[in-house]
């Protein structure tokens, strides 16, 4: 019974916003400020996204939980203080603050930020704040509010940026690259960046770089083990990381190769495709396929791997999903239907309104059979999105057992709305689902078998040790190929001897 007096109570402050802070000026809009028409015009755009903004939240955002008193609140205050920054401390009197409690109303928020933006129109000068500036502060503040961190406002250059993104072009100017490693903090020195394996064909590969090695310092500099391991592995990624063509330098140390370390310097480049898909065979049939991210047509490149697996004698398939952040969710829901008999369900999306209900099938005949091939799926706590999707229908319909750390938990749907000015809203209208009903978004999939990656037991000397010339151990000899492919990988380990011990049942 509240609820439509509460949202009339929205709609009503929404209004006074436009009566409160709706400027006046002269009949003919004749001023002698030659930026008057364009602060008029920039206070009239800033207005229209307010009242878009507040619309959509109330009646897309996925949560009906929304405190509106935050929002204005946060709004408030985030203009006032851009206002203090530019024009000095004594410009305007704080009266919102950024915790709770909000002594105000929600409708004196809402009248004290119109007034206070439309305020500064007949305005011009260097030392005022920019109507822009108040009002790219006032709306970012009151979509961060809601305290989710998929939902964004997106003045324009950001929205343009996005929408590139989005359509495989990127932005040749913002866009960063790597050098082409899957790496893992070092836990058991503490000492740097285990590298798991370098990507073929990229910077990494090319260079030298090989499984093992330990990266201790990006550009001269050591790297740091001061916060966790994920703090750790998050700072030294962004040190390695850079605009394409950009030099990085890293150094080494390699277990065999004595108490020195070796130096690389790669140029950053970006990841093709191809790069982003890797197969191999373990043993006599038990296929490898490593997918980095759910690219676009990712899913042909997919199938015609799992083909040439099974030319080369693929009976078994371990997907190894770790460390991928995903990427489209129409490739996701076509490489679950390689595996998924027809008409079984996959996923779905349920948000607060009734047309954020949506199912998706298995639309394939399985004609290329993989509907019964045995799987073990591996992810860890980096596997995001796309790749919990594949996961959750995999293991929900009995076709997979997964192996590995618990994922990320990013099952949410962010749906795009434009704004007035090139800007836009980026906002979470519903969350993913597997399809027995359970919500991935900050639940993550929890794996059948759990198994945290262990890096080898691997002494790095101490350069400043008289000892250091003897710091590092033997070399391991093994017997096989195989386990020269899984001495480094405890996860890839467990699940080839899960696949080949057990037997995994399919629908």
């Amino acid at each position: 019974m509240t609820r439509p007096r509460f949202r009339r109570l929205i709609s009503t402050g929404v209004y006074l916003l436009l009566l409160l802070g709706q400027p006046t000026w002269a009949a003919d809009g004749s001023t002698e400020d030659p930026r008057f028409e364009i602060n008029r015009r920039e206070y009239d755009i800033g207005q229209k996204n307010f009242n878009r903004i507040v619309h959509c939240i109330r009646e897309r955002y996925e949560s009906e939980q929304v405190d509106f008193k935050k929002v204005f609140a946060q709004a408030l205050y985030s203009t006032e203080q851009v206002v203090r920054e530019v024009e000095g401390a004594g410009a305007v009197v704080v009266m919102a603050t950024s915790e709770p409690p909000y002594t105000l109303q929600e409708l004196e928020y809402v009248q004290h930020l119109g007034n206070l933006i439309a305020g500064r129109i007949r305005i011009g000068s260097a030392t005022v704040a920019s109507i822009t500036q108040l009002w790219n502060a006032s709306l970012t503040s009151m979509v961060n509010a809601l305290d989710d961190p998929y939902s964004q406002y997106l003045p324009p250059q950001n929205y343009g940026d996005l929408q590139q993104f989005l359509s495989g072009e990127g932005n040749p100017e913002n866009r960063f690259f790597g050098v082409g490693i899957r790496i893992e903090w070092d836990v058991t020195n503490n000492a740097g960046l285990f590298v798991r394996y370098p990507i073929p064909g990229t910077p990494a590969a090319i260079s030298g770089i090989k499984t093992g090695d330990i990266i201790v310092a990006v550009d001269g500099i050591p790297l740091s083990a001061t916060g966790t391991r994920d703090e750790n592995l998050n700072a030294a990624v962004d040190r390695i990381k850079g605009p394409e063509g950009t030099k990085v330098k890293l150094t080494v140390i390699r277990p065999g190769s004595g108490p020195f370390p070796l130096h690389f310097e790669l140029a950053r480049e970006p990841i093709r495709a191809d790069q982003l898909i890797w197969s191999e065979i373990l043993g006599a049939d038990t296929g490898h396929l490593t997918l980095f991210s759910f690219y676009q047509h990712c899913s042909e490149d997919v199938e015609k791997t799992l083909l040439k697996l099974r030319q080369q004698g693929m009976k078994k398939l371990i997907l190894d999903l770790r460390s991928d952040p995903g990427g489209f969710l129409d490739e996701a829901v076509k490489i679950a239907d390689i595996f998924l008999p027809q008409g079984t369900l996959i996923t779905y999306t349920q948000g607060r309104t009734e047309d954020t209900r949506k199912d998706f099938f298995d639309q394939r005949t399985g004609d290329e059979n993989f509907t019964q091939i045995p799987i073990v799926i591996l992810v860890d706590a980096r596997s995001a999105s796309a790749s919990e999707v594949v996961t959750g229908a995999l293991k929900d319909q009995g076709r997979a057992q997964v192996v590995g750390e618990k994922t990320f938990g990013k099952g949410s749907v962010q749906e795009l709305f434009p704004l007035e000015g090139d800007a836009g809203l980026r906002l979470t209208v519903a969350k993913y689902y597997t399809p027995n009903g359970r919500c991935i978004h900050n639940q993550g999939i929890e794996p059948d078998v759990v198994v945290e990656y262990e890096p080898p037991q691997i002494a790095v000397p101490d350069e400043n040790s008289d000892s250091g010339k003897n710091a590092n151990p033997k070399p391991v000899t093994t017997s096989s190929l195989l386990e020269k492919q899984l001495i480094s990988d405890n996860q890839l380990r467990a699940a080839y001897q899960l696949l080949n011990r057990n037997a995994i049942s399919t629908k």
